[in-house]
């Protein structure tokens, strides 16, 4: 990452996404991407920020942060640009003797290739982000999860697909900009993200409003239409609302 950090507001305990040089050009890029409406571009900038925002580098995700940038109109990183230098300069100088070994498209008999696991993190980072946008969409979280099982047919355990989602949620929320960035693209994409979903897993958000007095309840359950408040008046006047 950069040396020099820029921080930008709201962006307390950012760990483990610090705000660096870098990840402000590509906050300045998602803008101008959603001002124009290029959703295309807008998913690879966000894509390049969460790669940005990881501890995890090797020469894979080093080719697909310079790949991400070069569709968006970036310049690609300059630890993605060392990376990829030093695996090049490595195999002329024979240190390296296959690059399908070096960038993971292939391993050692019984062992998980780099390319697979970036495979299975790409997956876990899709349905993490589909549970987290249906969260902040206001689903529950076991809702949420169960409808992007639905949707997606994975194969992963709910407890499982639990235990990765949080894993990812952590950092999301830690990322200001990527938080900021779901958000916006909620705000434009929201009928067309739920549109994804079949019609009998999607349901109300879990906050709603009383029906008397249109205050903000917590849902207790299908027939819970009012807020404490009301709920005793309602009680007591039933005769009146039967109608």
């Amino acid at each position: 990452m950069d040396k020099k950090k820029i921080p930008l507001n709201g962006t307390k305990h950012l760990t483990p996404c610090e705000i660096t040089v870098y990840a402000q050009s590509i906050v300045h890029a998602l803008d101008r991407a959603k001002s124009m409406n290029d959703d295309e571009t807008w998913r690879s900038l966000m894509s390049l920020l969460v790669l940005e925002s990881s501890s995890v580098r090797s020469p894979f995700r080093a080719l697909r942060a310079t790949i991400l940038a070069g569709k968006s109109g970036l310049v690609a990183p300059e630890w993605a640009i060392k990376i990829l230098e030093k695996t090049i300069v490595d195999r002329f100088d024979e240190k390296i003797h296959d690059l399908d070994f070096a960038f993971g498209f292939k391993g050692m008999p019984g062992k998980t290739t780099a390319v697979k696991a970036v495979r299975l993190s790409f997956r876990d980072e899709n349905l993490s982000g589909a549970i987290y946008k249906l969260t902040v969409l206001g689903f529950r979280r076991n809702q949420a999860i169960r409808m992007v099982q639905q949707l997606y047919g994975v194969s992963i355990g709910e407890e499982a697909l639990k235990a990765i989602y949080k894993k990812h949620r952590n950092l999301f929320i830690s990322c200001e900009p990527y938080v900021r960035g779901t958000k916006e693209w909620l705000k434009s994409n929201k009928e067309q993200f739920l549109a994804n979903f079949q019609s009998d897993s999607i349901r109300k958000p879990s906050q709603k409003t009383c029906i008397l007095c249109g205050k903000s309840i917590s849902s207790q359950g299908p027939g819970d239409r009012y807020c404490g408040k009301c709920r005793k008046w309602a009680h007591k006047n039933s005769h009146l609302l039967s109608t």
